[in-house]
């Protein structure tokens, strides 16, 4: 059973024990929080979580009062009637009495000291603390500001006749004497066109709170009127000499910027309260999965459908949270969800789905640039709130822009519009109303070619992007426009017409007929620009490549690529150059100093090709001397088949990412780079001839740990909970004084990885272990097992049921 349901049993078997009691009185009736959290000894913030969980649910009631209390749906409607209850007071939400911090992801776990202490400079008496948010763009310093607002209207500090002002100093930067004239008002005849006098913003705000975005853009006049307010409580308007007085009025402000550098001494020294918001990058991944969840869910709360999100675009999602910018990352979801829409809306799905081509141009050129290839992700699907009381069966309808978006559709495919074309038509609506424009992108992806592309060739490119965007629906990828250039250029780099791509079988039959129609337009349109005719082999390898670039968010078996290189970047830099050509980590690369310690260097490469191993193979590209047997001696050491071509050049390195979307067999991706490249004097070397694959209990657990962990994990950072078991691990055996058997360890730590994962997304795994009381003899074992999980539990801020620690004593201990 999960623990909503045992709050709500817990809330069933309360509600019963009312029906003994006979009165009218509304306030003798409900539960509240803290005496279900009592009853079940877990905490009030987890039990009001899961209360309030369960209102949206429509399974229980919410009442509204001080405090808030909560009744069972079935019992108050099956066995009481309407009779004790105001049907006033039932309110399945009502964000009055929600403490306004709780809606903030990650408000009970990395942002948990950020928020009690925001609380409590609203709390504090007489009239709160003034308060400086620090933070990067995006990162939600506004929002943060806005809940302290919300929460001093929760706490009564504030009503809501008590306003809360915002200004952004940024909007006013140009014009300083402007900003600080709408601050603190004027007098008339302070400036050319002040006809009158004027309040500002400081006198609007008073009793209240006043809430200054990019507060470093105000000039040193404004934060010394700012001191003299929080010192004295007076200021000037701009243009009299007359002291204003202001009485309590809460100061609030927001930068990006180094404070120490960019605000008055005297002014900051007046500011007792510091927020530092942490970068998204530095949040758990639970956190910014659960903030993408959040946003579709506002979308999917618009417009009334269930939504879809396909693992691909949550892997996106993931790299631009890591960007920073909450509020571009609200921009992209709302796009998406819009062009979802529109595919709904004209195909008549039951849900709305959310792909990859639902995504803007840009962010499907640019979104892998940083991606990290530990990140695995899963579908999500979300479904919209029924924000109604039980009582009242009222339709929610879509927002006004959805219902606006339905009607152009509606009128375009009465004008005779097909299908295709209303889409393509309000997309490109969509684009412009979103400031979305590709084209800039594509000049970005050309500029980084020059230097090795052509610009004859960056011309015939441009010209096929734009008949590949107009006549198919496969979407313009930054590896579609760094592949097709790099295979036009080896199109006008043979002379004698004669093929370079090896006909090698490049799954042929699995190609569409979209692809195949698509890479003989392309070809055709090559030949009539140049003159030259394309061999079909060179017309099959374009099909595949297109095939396996519009499927490359599903293709996670390409052949890994590894550069390894003597001095201080030359791999590295290699690496970055390919990697920013073709907008994905693709290539890795490893840098042996000539000062530095080799057994140290190929240790680390071992550990790197044990984690990216998929069973295909590793290719590494090497310069010369001791590199050229370091694959040789990894196969030996693990088993993984490798192979290695002496030889590093940027020309060979974007030979080897291009063919590797297509060739799936190491020794064919081998052929087919020597043979383009064998005018070049460099050697290939099979490691995996006469080689002995060792069993895996010679490998380091540290070894081993990561590649095990790639077949659970779907959203954990490998490398943390790969730290974090070898952790547990170690102080298990330590207060045993023995060593674990290996089999236990691994289905130990397959099961945990796994649990930690559904309790990390609040998924139900009350069904996946069965209770079973543990033998007397085992009883001090779980104990053990349960104090080595404890600084795990603190690091993913969970808690594991004592059922499964029982569950995993018993894998651990079966034996004994």
């Amino acid at each position: 059973m999960s623990r909503k349901d045992t709050v709500l049993n817990c809330l069933k078997e309360a509600c019963n024990q009312l029906l003994n009691i006979k009165t009218e009185s509304y306030n003798s009736f409900g539960f509240t929080a803290n005496e279900i959290s009592q009853r079940l000894k877990i905490s009030r913030a987890n039990a009001s979580n899961h209360l309030n969980s369960l209102v949206k649910e429509n399974k229980i009631i919410k009442i509204d009062g001080r405090p808030v209390k909560f009744l069972d749906n079935r019992w108050y409607f099956d066995e009481s009637g309407s009779i004790f209850l105001d049907e006033k007071k039932i309110q399945p939400i009502d964000l009055e009495d929600e403490d306004p911090f709780n809606s903030l992801v990650g408000s009970n776990g990395s942002l948990k000291s950020l928020c009690e202490l925001a609380k409590a400079a609203i709390l504090y008496p007489p009239n709160g603390l003034h308060t400086l948010i620090l933070g990067q763009s995006g990162t939600g310093k506004s929002l943060i500001a806005s809940l302290m607002y919300d929460f001093a209207l929760y706490s009564n500090k504030l009503s809501k006749k008590n306003s809360f002002i915002v200004l952004n100093c940024a909007d006013y930067s140009n014009n300083p004497h402007l900003l600080v004239s709408l601050l603190f008002g004027h007098v008339k005849g302070a400036f050319t066109g002040a006809d009158a006098d004027k309040e500002g913003l400081v006198n609007q705000a008073e009793h209240g709170i006043l809430f200054l975005d990019e507060i470093h853009r105000l000039p040193p006049a404004g934060q010394e009127m700012l001191f003299s307010i929080i010192d004295k409580g007076v200021y000037r308007k701009v243009g009299s000499d007359k002291e204003e007085k202001i009485q309590d009025i809460l100061i609030i402000g927001a930068t990006t910027e180094d404070p120490n550098k960019t605000l008055l001494t005297t002014f900051l020294r007046r500011i007792p309260i510091i927020l530092n918001v942490p970068p998204l990058n530095d949040r758990p991944i639970k956190e910014r999965v659960e903030l993408i969840k959040t946003l579709f869910k506002k979308e999917a709360n618009k417009i009334n459908i269930p939504i879809q999100i396909t693992a691909p675009v949550i892997k996106i999602l993931l790299t631009r949270i890591n960007e920073g910018n909450i509020g571009k990352l609200k921009s992209i979801i709302q796009y998406s969800c819009a062009k979802g829409f529109l595919n709904h809306t004209i195909i008549d799905e039951k849900d709305l789905i959310i792909t990859q081509q639902c995504l803007p141009e840009d962010i499907g050129l640019t979104a892998f640039t940083e991606q990290n290839y530990k990140i695995k992700t899963a579908n999500l699907y979300i479904l919209p709130e029924k924000i109604e009381a039980p009582t009242i069966n009222k339709k929610v309808t879509p927002s006004k822009w959805y219902k606006k978006l339905n009607e152009d559709i509606n009128e375009l495919m009465n004008l005779g519009y097909t299908k295709d074309q209303a889409i393509l038509t309000l997309g490109e609506k969509l684009d412009l109303n979103f400031n979305y424009n590709s084209a800039h992108i594509y000049k970005e992806q050309f500029k980084k070619l020059y230097s090795i592309i052509p610009q004859n060739v960056i011309n015939i490119v441009e010209g096929l992007i734009k008949i590949i965007k107009l006549e198919s629906n496969i979407p313009i990828t930054t590896q579609l426009v760094s592949s097709l250039s790099l295979f036009v250029g080896q199109i006008l780099n043979n002379n004698q017409n004669e093929s370079r791509h090896l006909d090698f079988n490049y799954n042929i039959s699995k190609i569409t007929k979209e692809e195949k129609t698509l890479a003989i337009r392309i070809t055709d349109e090559i030949s009539k620009i140049t003159g030259l005719k394309i061999p079909k082999a060179d017309i099959n390898f374009l099909s595949s490549l297109i095939h396996s670039i519009n499927i490359l968010e599903q293709n996670n078996n390409r052949i890994p690529i590894i550069i390894l290189s003597h001095g201080e970047n030359t791999a590295t830099s290699i690496a970055n150059v390919v990697n920013s050509i073709f907008g994905e980590k693709l290539i890795y690369g490893f840098d042996l100093s000539l000062e530095g310690n080799f057994d140290e260097f190929f240790n680390r490469v071992a550990q790197f090709c044990i984690r990216i191993n998929q069973e295909q193979g590793i290719l590494f590209l090497v310069d010369m001397g001791s590199l050229v047997n370091v694959g040789k001696k990894i196969t030996k050491l693990t088993g993984i088949e490798t192979a290695t071509i002496d030889c590093v050049s940027t020309p060979i390195v974007l030979e080897a990412v291009n063919k590797h979307f297509i060739i799936n067999d190491l020794e064919k991706l081998v052929s087919s780079i020597l043979e383009d490249f064998k005018y070049k004097n460099f050697s290939y070397i099979n490691n995996i001839d006469n080689t002995k694959e060792i069993s895996s209990n010679t490998l380091n657990l540290s070894l081993t740990l990561p590649k095990l962990l790639s077949y659970y994990v779907d959203y954990l950072d490998i490398d943390e909970i790969t730290n974090q078991l070898n952790k547990c691990i170690y102080r298990l055996q330590k207060a045993l004084g023995e060593p674990l058997p290996d089999n236990a360890i691994l289905i130990f730590i397959a099961h945990l990885t796994r649990l930690i994962e559904k309790i990390i997304i609040h998924d139900d795994f009350s069904q996946e272990t069965t209770s079973l009381p543990l033998k007397p003899e085992k009883k001090e074992y779980s104990f053990i097992v349960k104090k080595s999980l404890s600084d795990l539990e603190a690091y993913y801020q969970i808690t594991i049921p004592d059922h499964e620690i029982s569950f995993l004593t018993e894998i651990l201990f079966s034996s004994k």
